[in-house]
């Protein structure tokens, strides 16, 4: 009972942080058009926030009232704070094609079905299309492919709204252009980034390798791995003739919790991979790394993202590991191309 409750309470408080962004979103777009408004002003159509279900409009319009009654300094100060957090989340012109649809179909199964609907129906179709499978969304499935025979109708809702719900929806998101300092495995797709990822893996258990000096030693932490990556991983040795002893340490000392909490072939070596790209990551800013997040599925980033935070709480040679990693990132782009 009390984790029903809790969840319901959760859910509540997500539907109302959802409309209350919409509603601040509105609410500036529509200060702009509007000159000399002072900062404690909130210009709110709600006749046509209709358009987003009687429901929303209802919560909408009982939050603009709460707001009507503040005393101006708190109206100036709710204004400011809305407007920082929406710089902060930055307002992104448009989604970029390489975001991972479990991520789009992530921020849309919270959402309420009107706006929902605003915006699957202006996803790109290709996007909107694999956002569908991944939601097992019938509806929206059906929509696509009338879209793609140019018979479907438009969803009629005004200009505003139609920019304020847009809005919210892509601050979840990076594009490309929004960052601050671009890396070759930035411009990576989803599937490149995996790989990349994967390598990563294979070059960090070929330094962890470099330090285990009697063949017969080297020989049985290889056969730990399946055969593709054991001889991937042989190759890559080559690369590392000279590696330098504390560098190896520093493999070493990344891998061996993750070596410890699994024998399986693949695991190590994508979280090998996974490790050393958190640590590269936790130097770069949020939206930096939102960018990189963002393609890769839900329960990849979330994991990903952990790491970078705990890269982040423990310092170290990140700055190092970023470097080698940008380095390495150039080369496997060109090697890609």
């Amino acid at each position: 009972m009390r984790n029903s409750e809790s969840a319901n309470s959760q859910e509540e408080r997500q539907s109302a942080e959802r409309i209350e962004t919409i509603l601040a979103v509105h609410a500036l777009l529509a200060r702009n058009g509007e000159k000399g408004a002072a900062d404690d002003e909130m210009f709110v159509d709600l006749a046509m926030m209709s358009g987003l279900g009687a429901d929303i409009a209802s919560k909408a319009a009982a939050k603009a009232r709460a707001f009507q009654g503040l005393d101006s300094r708190q109206r100036a100060m709710w204004m400011a704070a809305w407007r920082e957090r929406l710089r902060n989340r930055g307002l992104t012109k448009r989604l970029d094609p390489s975001v991972h649809p479990e991520q789009i179909a992530q921020i849309l199964k919270d959402e309420p079905r009107a706006i929902r609907r605003i915006i699957e129906s202006n996803l790109p179709d290709e996007i909107a299309e694999k956002v569908a499978i991944v939601l097992q969304s019938n509806s929206l499935y059906s929509f696509v492919k009338k879209a793609q025979k140019g018979s479907h109708d438009a969803i009629n809702v005004d200009e505003r709204l139609l920019s304020a719900v847009r809005l919210k929806f892509l601050s979840n998101f990076t594009a490309f252009e929004d960052l601050h300092a671009p890396t070759s495995y930035d411009r990576f797709k989803t599937r490149d980034l995996g790989n990349f990822i994967w390598q990563l893996g294979i070059r960090e258990i070929a330094i962890v390798s470099r330090g285990i000096k009697k063949k017969e030693q080297l020989a049985g932490f290889l056969n730990q791995f399946n055969e593709s990556a054991a001889k991937a991983i042989a190759r890559a040795m080559a690369d590392f003739s000279d590696i330098g002893l504390e560098r190896v340490k520093q493999s070493e000392n990344r891998l061996k919790e993750l070596f410890r909490s699994t024998t399986d072939s693949d695991e190590r070596v994508r979280g090998s991979g996974m490790a050393i790209f958190a640590e590269a990551m936790s130097v770069r800013p949020g939206r930096d790394c939102r960018f990189s997040l963002q393609k890769l599925p839900v329960e990849v980033a979330n994991d990903l993202e952990n790491l970078i935070s705990r890269c982040r709480a423990e310092g170290g040679a990140a700055q190092g590991v970023a470097r080698e990693v940008r380095l390495f990132s150039d080369y496997f782009a060109g090697v890609e191309k």
